[in-house]
């Protein structure tokens, strides 16, 4: 017993078929295209840094150098991004409306938001050094010819956030370092 289709139908099928296969491969390679265009345009974290040593005209950052940067720029990062439990309770006072215990709570957040300042202060120096300590002396006597020495602390510092950071692409400072941004060497010479 053979069951007869109309050719027809049979055509339609064939069709829709090959439009179903099309719209399969067409959306595969939409969604790869968007993948690898995703991880394509990943932003260069060194690359205020990378676009000075390029405007001074000295040579770019070794692997090495690349290296070190990128794990001087994680310990600072790691070591300036604490939440207190005071902070916490803060919070917690302010979402539930209860305004004495949150006002109660304003002098120590203030102690502790001046400790973080002086610590974030402290490792962006010891940050930036270390930044400077990874630099050849050429690429230095370079970057020092281009800019003055609170040009060269901002784009140092803007690899973490700090000053500068905004015009170079890096992500924005914490709201706990908006007075941050004298250079070294006007510490210095106080």
């Amino acid at each position: 017993m053979s069951i007869k289709v109309p050719r027809k139908f049979l055509l339609r099928s064939i069709a829709l078929a090959g439009f179903l296969v099309i719209l399969t491969v067409g959306g595969l390679l939409a969604q790869t295209t968007t993948s690898t265009t995703a991880s394509d345009h990943q932003p260069d974290p060194l690359m205020p840094l990378t676009r000075a040593l390029s405007d001074a005209g000295a040579t770019a950052l070794t692997t090495t150098q690349q290296t070190a940067i990128e794990s001087l720029m994680d310990v600072f990062r790691t070591s300036t991004q604490t939440v207190s439990a005071a902070q916490s309770a803060y919070d917690g006072y302010i979402i539930s409306g209860d305004a004495t215990d949150a006002e109660a709570l304003i002098p120590t957040l203030l102690a502790e938001k001046s400790t973080r300042e002086e610590e974030r202060m402290k490792a962006e120096a010891t940050f930036s050094i270390g930044v400077v300590n990874a630099l050849s002396s050429d690429q230095l006597t370079a970057l020092k010819a281009k800019f003055d020495d609170e040009q060269l602390v901002s784009i140092i510092q803007s690899l973490v956030g700090g000053p500068g950071a905004h015009d170079m692409g890096a992500p924005p400072q914490s709201t706990t370092s908006s007075t941050t941004g004298s250079s070294l060497s006007a510490l210095k010479k106080k």
